[in-house]
C-alpha cells in the first residue's frame, strides 16, 4: 500500500489544451492518482475542460502570460490574487510547478518560502540563448536571477542529465553554481495505447499497403521544420513511400510548403498535410508508419519521438535536446543525410529491426508514464516521509 500523500501540480496549461507541458502535467497527475495519492490540479481556465479526470481535481484560474522582454513590467493578467491566496492555503504535502517564466509559478516565487508543502520545480528546459541578440541581451537580468529562483524550491527535476548553453542552460548554471537538490526524471510514453485496437489508418486516407509512410506529427511551424522533412522526401524520390504530416490545425506555414512543393515531379498526392486528428487516429498513424521524421531546429525531450519509440517506429533526427541520449536515435545534420537515413532504414532488414527493438525496450524499461510516475513517488518519499514500497 501507498502511503497517500496529497498532492498540487501547478500548471499553465492542461488538456484539453494540446502541448508538451499540458501532456506531462497530465500524465503525472493521473499517475501519481493511480498510485493512491489525493491530487489537485491548479491551472489556466478553459471552458471545454471538465472539472475533474480520473480521481484528480481541477481548480482554474482566469490568468494569462508568461515573462518576456517585451512584457517584463507587467508579465502576468487575470485573477492573481486570487491564486496566490490558493497556493498560501494549500494545506498538503508538495507543491509541483511545472516550468519557470510562466504565470503559475514566477507569480508566487516571494510566496514560497512561506509554505509549509514541500516545493519542485519541474523544468521543462529554457529557451533564454535563442532568439535576436537583443532578445537573449533582454534576457539576461531573468537568467542571472535563475540560481535564485530555482534556490527556492525545495527540489528541481530536470528531464535529462544533459547540460549545455542552450535548452539545458538551467541545469547548466545549477551545476556550476553548485545546486544540489536536484534529480533526473525523463518524460515517458504509454506504450499500452499502441496494443489496443487502432483505426486503419491506411484505410482511411486511401495508402495502399505497399506504400512506406514517413510521419511526422508537430506543430506547422518553420521552429518544427517540416521543410527538411519534405526536401529530404524529394531527395530521395522513392516512389514506395508518402509523407504524412500531423499538426494540430492548418496555418500559413503549410501554405508555405505547398506553394513551395506542389510543383515537384514527385507528384503531391504522395504528401498529406493532416490537422485537428483525434488522438486515436494519430496513435493509428504511429502504428502505421514505417518511419518517423524528426527534422526539429530546438527541443529538450520531445514526447512524439518517445511516442515514435514506444510504438515500435524507428526515428531518424537533427541532433536537438537529448535526442542523442535516446536508444535507437539515427542523428542527421542536413536533407541529405536524412535521405539517405531513410533509404538505409527501409532496404536493409536487420538495420531497421535493431533501431525499432532498441526504442520499444528502452520504453518499455524506461520512457513509459507507469515508471515515471514511480520515480515521482519515491522523490515525494523523500521530501515527504517515507513512502511505503508498492508491490
Amino acid at each position: 500500500m501507498t502511503q497517500k500523500k496529497s498532492i498540487l501540480i501547478s500548471t499553465w496549461t492542461y488538456p484539453p489544451q494540446r502541448n508538451g507541458v499540458s501532456h506531462v502535467a497530465h500524465a503525472h497527475a493521473i499517475g501519481l492518482a493511480k498510485l493512491g495519492h489525493d491530487v489537485t490540479v491548479v491551472t489556466s481556465c478553459d471552458p471545454a475542460r471538465e472539472n475533474d479526470d480520473d480521481n484528480v481535481k481541477i481548480v482554474q484560474f482566469d490568468i494569462k502570460g508568461r515573462w518576456a522582454p517585451r512584457k517584463m513590467f507587467k508579465p502576468f493578467s487575470g485573477d492573481i490574487s486570487g491564486y496566490r491566496n490558493f497556493i498560501r492555503d494549500f494545506s498538503g504535502d508538495i507543491i509541483f510547478f511545472h516550468t519557470c517564466t510562466v504565470w503559475n509559478t514566477d507569480s508566487v516565487l516571494d510566496v514560497l518560502p512561506n509554505l509549509s508543502p514541500k516545493t519542485v520545480l519541474v523544468s521543462h528546459g529554457v529557451s533564454f540563448n535563442r532568439g535576436s541578440f537583443l532578445s537573449r541581451l533582454v534576457w539576461k537580468p531573468y537568467v542571472w536571477r535563475l540560481y535564485n529562483i530555482y534556490n527556492t524550491f525545495d527540489h528541481v527535476v530536470f528531464l535529462s542529465k544533459k547540460s549545455d548553453q542552450d535548452r539545458f542552460l538551467d541545469k547548466y548554471i545549477m551545476e556550476k553554481r553548485g545546486f544540489q537538490r536536484w534529480s533526473v526524471i525523463p518524460n515517458g510514453a504509454s506504450p499500452e495505447i499502441f496494443q489496443t485496437d487502432l483505426p486503419d489508418f491506411k484505410n482511411v486516407y486511401r495508402i495502399t499497403p505497399q506504400q512506406k509512410i514517413l510521419l511526422y506529427v508537430a506543430t506547422y511551424s518553420p521552429q518544427k521544420n517540416q521543410e527538411m522533412a519534405l526536401n529530404a522526401f524529394l531527395i530521395n524520390g522513392r516512389s514506395d513511400t508518402i509523407l504524412v504530416f500531423i499538426g494540430n490545425k492548418l496555418n500559413d506555414y503549410v501554405k508555405i510548403l505547398k506553394k513551395k512543393f506542389n510543383s515537384s515531379n514527385n507528384g503531391k498526392e504522395r504528401i498529406l498535410y493532416l490537422a485537428g486528428l483525434k488522438r486515436e487516429m494519430i496513435n493509428a498513424a504511429y502504428m502505421s508508419a514505417d518511419i518517423f521524421l524528426h527534422p526539429s531546429t530546438t527541443e529538450v525531450q520531445p514526447l512524439v519521438v518517445l511516442d515514435a519509440m514506444a510504438s515500435g517506429t524507428p526515428f531518424i533526427s537533427t541532433d536537438v535536446g537529448c535526442i542523442d541520449e535516446l536508444p535507437g536515435a539515427i542523428i542527421v545534420k542536413s536533407e541529405e543525410d536524412m535521405s539517405k537515413q531513410i533509404n538505409n532504414l527501409l532496404d536493409h532488414e536487420n538495420k531497421y529491426v535493431q533501431h525499432k527493438e532498441a526504442g520499444l525496450s528502452a520504453c518499455s524499461q524506461i520512457y513509459n508514464w507507469e515508471n515515471i510516475c514511480f520515480k515521482y513517488n519515491l522523490l515525494i518519499g523523500g521530501l515527504c516521509g517515507k513512502i511505503d514500497s508498492i508491490a
